[in-house]
């Protein structure tokens, strides 16, 4: 149950508990070979993407439970010739028809809701309801549920790869030595507490951490480096 409320409510810090790496690396002949891995344990990410993909778009795929039940039961009353339920101008809700599928929620009635003129406020409830009217609540522009959305930003990345080769060279040639090496970075997600988006993706980079909205996820890179000595 969700309850919006005046008063500010902690949701988290966005600081971690600890960040530790892991790196090796390892030679054989002439190739060599090194890889980083990047662990963040703890701080939390509130996701406004995810806000707005769950709400406004149903983009996402927790959206699809009840989805495909609710337009079979929308069809089934409209064969039936059965108006959809309506609030009348006192706020009482005719329950015209009840729905056979849908998003699934439990809970309990506001106080003074009224069905069919029974006030049953305070009730129990496990009703089937139409999944965009549930997701759409939360993004409710200037009224928005952010809880929801606010989550754990542990991850593991393989941070970097790099595969090297160093050439053997004529004892009379002017360079000392040559290495190539093919270098890539941020190659692998392995783990992450936050869906759909990076967990390192941020808003801005001042006075606003612990914020993810609208933003393009670390890009990956490969690269080739050439090092010589003469």
């Amino acid at each position: 149950t969700f309850v919006r409320t005046a008063e500010p409510v902690y949701l988290g810090h966005v600081n971690p508990d600890w960040r530790m790496g892991i790196t090796n690396a390892v030679k054989w002949r002439n190739w060599s070979a090194s890889f980083l891995v990047d662990i963040k344990k703890g701080g939390k990410l509130y996701s406004a993407s995810n806000m707005y993909l769950h709400g406004y778009a149903g983009n996402v795929t927790a959206t699809l439970d009840g989805r495909d039940e609710w337009y079979a039961s929308e069809l089934a009353r409209i064969e039936a010739g059965v108006d959809a339920p309506t609030f009348d101008s006192d706020g009482n809700y005719n329950a015209t028809w009840s729905p056979t599928g849908g998003y699934l929620v439990d809970g309990e009635y506001a106080e003074g809701t009224s069905i069919n003129g029974e006030n049953v406020g305070g009730e129990s409830a496990s009703i089937n309801i139409n999944p965009e009217d549930y997701w759409s609540q939360f993004a409710n522009w200037t009224n928005e549920i952010h809880e929801p959305f606010v989550y754990d930003a542990s991850f593991v990345k393989l941070r970097e790869i790099t595969i090297g080769y160093k050439f053997d060279l004529k004892e009379n040639s002017k360079i000392n030595s040559l290495t190539c090496s093919l270098v890539g970075r941020n190659l692998w997600l392995i783990y992450s507490g936050v869906p759909n988006v990076d967990p390192e993706a941020a808003y801005t980079n001042g006075n606003g951490q612990g914020v993810e909205y609208a933003t393009y996820p670390i890009i990956r890179s490969i690269g080739f480096n050439l090092s010589a000595s003469f």
